[in-house]
């Protein structure tokens, strides 16, 4: 699914350790990660359709931990395709 210069578009409300792996451990496989807040989904949209990004995953936890913001998973879906 991801190859060295792709890009997950992920959630800035996550679960610490997710953030870490999303924000350091996965540049050793040559990915990067944009993070944005998902209720705003035109921030999402403006970072899946950046130049140059190569999104190849947008990632939200259904019930964020820790806060309990509940996504969008219908606005979310919609922006993926």
């Amino acid at each position: 699914l991801m190859q060295p210069g792709d890009t997950i578009v992920s959630s800035n409300k996550l679960y610490g350790g997710t953030i870490t792996q999303f924000g350091k451990t996965i540049a050793k496989f040559g990915w990067d990660c944009t993070f944005v807040d998902t209720d705003d989904l035109d921030a999402v949209r403006e970072a899946v359709n950046a130049p140059n990004s190569n999104v190849k995953c947008l990632w939200a936890e259904s019930l964020a931990n820790p806060g309990g913001s509940i996504s969008d998973i219908a606005g979310l879906s919609s922006i993926a395709k």
